[in-house]
Parts: structure tokens; C-alpha cells; sequence
């Protein structure tokens, strides 16, 4: 259920060009997350904004994130390591108002001395968890940490960076409330600051590290936890301040690593069974089989570009540089979907990429045409079976060598990854003796090569367009 607010303006459109009613409510459904002005708002919705200011500000003094000034302080203040806050006001998805205090990063006198990269958990990470919680029948959860980056646990005190408080905070600190000039002084990762990612990358990974969990070398934000007998209990992966988590059930190590997680952050969710995880959408059966899918970011953000009748039928035109950016806001939505449940179309999503430079009227409308087809396939599910077994990779190639060495490639990445997920350390070696090693490794693992003919080889439907139609009529014929 959606519930947006109606302007007046809103239903002069609709009455002027009813037709225009899907795009209408397209373009309010994603309006949730982008900022709004506190001076287009009514005064209910402002009333709603007060008290998620208050419950901000509340999490700002409760994590101790910034401090007043001692009188000697304020004599020596250096008024260049004065930074301005400001107010981010949103709607989450579920139409709840939502208010982050954020500091003007950018003005940080010590921008260009910060470390302000930090990892996140990566595709293959996240398919390798969901992989490895459905083939063992273990429990999936999810959660996210409420203002993650106030609980970061570097301590910023030596570093004196101070900002000017909106009136907002600096009347929970004695000020009047009238104004935005108290400074106050920075003790904590702040949103807004370049370092605060990283901060609490460090911070996430020295508390997991403390509870028993191992990161992985292939992926930094991929942790494991291994009971008393050496057993896999627990994996865990991050994308900023969000988890995804899987566990034994019932296993003693597992519930003390949970207990220790839980008591180190104040949390905004802890989710079972269903529940949507950053661009994705996952449920799991009580088998343990699970669901990825995501359809609701499809019927969110995948839109088709606008376009007249008239200017449709002038397919050899060149385009604007409205519509050029258009076509790239377009194609990088049906990107991301495609590279998380829908390979299918990457191919088709490359080669219009790849138009840009020389993009016609033709090439909007092709894009819209793509568009048009993932819209219709938005329930395409990516489904993780329980085998309960050990797993064989089974590839199939064209005839391509540079597709085959990059499939073999990503392959023993997947395996190199899947052993170490399961407490085997990658051993590195000299480039000479990898490459024997590989061999025979991949001799002694029994490594086939099977030739199919091109008439029955379905992944050709993943880059050619009339096999892609073929492919998706057999799937609707099965099904």
C-alpha cells in the first residue's frame, strides 16, 4: 500500500491526461527516499518530522556524539575547523517521515588526510551466503543497526572538528534554540564526514572479530563463525549497516556469537523468513529453500523514458541531452536488476550502453522496449534449493575462448571462495608452481569439457536476442 500525499496540482494532471496516471503514481512511488522541503510540507507532516528530529537528536546525545565547549576551548577555537550541519528529511518506504542530522563533509579541514574508502559486501558474497544457509536447511535473518555510524567506536576528540549545531540540537546543549551558532565539538563518526564509513566498516568488523567471527580474504565484509569442533555454525556478510545472517540452528556457539552482536548495537530490525535486504527482496520456506527476487524494485524505479508520438516517429533523429540521460537513468535500473536476478538481459543492457556516443530516436525506443520486457518478467525469482550436499560446478560455454577463460576464471574464484567458506585458508604460492597446482587441481577434481550442439544450447539466450525470446517461450511452455 502506498499513501502519498495529493496535491491540487496533482489532480489537474490526472484530469488533463488521465492516460498518464501509471507514470503519475510511478514518479510519487519514487519520491519515497529523496529529500523534501520543510516549506512544501503540510503541518500534519511537519508534526511528523518534529518527532523524528527529536527521536535524531535523541540518538546524537544518547551515543555521545558530540560535546559542549569548556570556556578555555572556546578561546582557542580555530574558526576554520568550524563545519555547518544541516537537516535531511525523507519519507521511508513504508511513508514514515525520517530526519538524519548530517555535517558538511566537504568542509572538513582535514578532508584530504582522511581514509574515507570502505568495503561492502559483494555479489558473489551475497550469493555464496544465500547458497550456503539453503544447501545446509540453516535459518536466514536479516537486521540493521539503528544510526550506525553515532555507534562507531573511534573516538574523534583528537582530531577537533567542531560544527555549528542547527538550533534544533543546540537547545539540548543550553542554547536558546533561535539560532544555528553553537559550536559544539565532534566525538563521534558523524553522518556527513568522508571517515564515517570507514569507521564503522572498522568498527563492525573489530566487534564481530571479538565475538569469534573470521572475515574471508576474498571478501572483507564475508565473516564466518566455526563451533568447538571445527564445524561451520554461522555466516555473515555487511553492506554498511545492514546484515544478512545465517546459522545452525541450535548450535551453542552461535547463540553466544548472537547474544555478544545483539548487546554491542542498538538495532533498528532483527527479520526471519521475509524480508527485503538493500535492492532485493527474500523469503525463505520452512524447508529452507529461498527466494530471491525483485520484483518490488521493479515496479519502483524500472520506468520507460517518456516520449511523444511525434517525436517516436523520428527514429533517425539524433537525441537531446535530456534524452541521452534519460536512456543512461534507464539502462542503469535495468543494470541492477539484471545483474542481481536477471542475467538475460545484460547483454542487451551492454550493447545499448555502448549506442550512446551515436544514440537515435531509435535507440530510446529500443531501451523502452527492454524496459518494457523486464517489467513483464518482474517476477523472476532466483530460488536457492536445499540439496544438503556437496556441490559440483557444471558451466556451459559457447565457442568463444575469451567467454570460456572468463567463465573458467570466475569458476575457481566461486570454488576458491565456497572452500574457504568452510574453513579452508587459500594457500598462495609462486606464479610457476599456481599454475601447475591449478592443473593438476583441476585434473585430480575430474574438470570436463562437454560440447552441445548451438541449437540446443539455451544460454545463448543470455546475449542473443532472438534466443533470449526462444528461451523465455520455453520457459512459459514448462511452465
Amino acid at each position: 500500500t502506498l499513501v502519498t500525499t495529493r496535491l491540487f496540482s496533482d489532480f489537474k494532471k490526472l484530469l488533463d491526461k488521465p492516460r498518464h496516471a501509471e507514470l503519475w503514481l510511478s514518479k510519487k512511488m519514487m519520491d519515497k527516499g529523496r529529500e523534501v522541503s520543510w516549506s512544501s510540507l503540510t503541518l500534519d507532516k511537519k508534526k511528523e518530522f518534529d518527532g523524528a528530529m527529536a527521536k535524531e537528536i535523541s540518538n546524537v546525545i544518547r551515543n555521545c556524539a558530540v560535546r559542549a565547549l569548556a570556556a578555555k576551548e572556546k578561546e582557542k577555537l580555530d574558526i576554520r575547523r568550524i563545519m555547518k550541519m544541516r537537516w535531511v528529511l525523507t519519507f521511508k518506504s513504508d511513508g514514515r517521515a525520517k530526519a538524519r542530522l548530517v555535517v558538511l563533509g566537504y568542509q572538513s579541514p582535514t578532508l584530504v588526510e582522511s581514509q574515507a574508502s570502505s568495503p561492502t559486501l559483494s555479489k558473489l558474497g551475497k550469493m555464496l551466503i544465500l547458497s550456503i544457509v539453503a544447501n545446509n536447511s540453516w535459518m536466514l535473518e536479516s537486521a540493521d543497526v539503528s544510526s550506525a555510524f553515532l555507534q562507531s567506536l573511534q573516538d574523534m576528540e583528537k582530531e577537533d572538528l567542531f560544527v555549528y549545531a542547527p538550533a534544533e540540537l543546540a537547545a539540548a546543549y543550553g542554547a536558546d534554540g533561535t539560532e544555528d551558532s553553537t559550536v559544539l565539538k565532534l566525538t563521534r563518526a558523524f553522518y556527513g564526514l568522508c571517515s564515517a564509513p570507514k569507521s564503522w566498516y572498522d568498527t563492525v568488523t573489530a566487534t564481530l572479530r571479538n565475538s569469534g567471527w573470521r572475515p574471508l580474504e576474498f571478501d572483507k565484509c564475508f565473516f564466518i563463525l566455526v563451533n568447538k569442533a571445527s564445524e561451520l555454525c554461522g555466516v555473515a556478510g555487511f553492506h554498511v549497516d545492514d546484515f544478512l545472517i545465517g546459522r545452525r540452528k541450535g548450535d551453542e556457539t552461535f547463540e553466544r556469537a548472537k547474544a555478544e552482536h545483539l548487546s554491542s548495537f542498538e538495532w533498528g530490525r532483527w527479520e526471519q523468513k521475509n524480508f527485503e535486504f538493500p535492492g532485493a527482496n527474500l523469503t525463505q520456506k520452512e524447508d529452507g529453500t529461498i527466494f530471491l527476487d525483485q520484483r518490488s524494485y521493479t515496479e519502483t524505479w524500472v520506468e520507460e523514458i517518456v516520449i511523444r508520438s511525434s517525436r517516436a516517429s523520428q527514429t533517425k533523429s539524433k537525441t537531446t541531452p535530456k534524452e541521452i540521460s534519460d536512456i543512461r537513468g534507464a539502462l542503469g535500473t535495468v543494470s541492477w536488476r539484471a545483474h542481481q536476478v536477471s542475467p538475460q538481459y545484460l547483454a542487451e543492457v551492454g550493447l545499448l550502453l555502448s549506442e550512446i556516443p551515436t544514440a537515435t530516436v531509435d535507440t530510446l525506443l529500443r531501451v523502452n522496449k527492454l524496459v518494457r520486457q523486464v517489467k513483464r518478467n518482474s517476477e523472476q525469482t532466483l530460488i536457492f534449493h536445499p540439496f544438503g550436499r556437496d556441490w559440483k560446478v557444471l558451466g556451459s560455454n559457447g565457442s568463444e575462448v575469451q567467454t570460456i577463460t572468463i567463465v573458467e576464471d570466475l569458476t575457481y574464484l566461486v570454488r576458491c571462495a565456497w572452500l574457504e567458506a568452510h574453513g579452508h585458508p587459500p594457500i598462495r604460492g609462486e606464479q610457476a608452481r599456481m599454475v601447475k597446482d591449478n592443473t593438476v587441481g583441476a585434473i585430480s577434481a575430474g574438470t570436463h569439457l562437454r560440447w552441445v550442439a548451438g541449437t540446443e544450447q539455451l544460454a545463448d539466450g543470455l546475449t542473443k536476442g532472438r534466443k533470449r525470446t526462444k528461451r523465455e517461450q520455453e520457459k512459459r511452455i514448462r511452465e
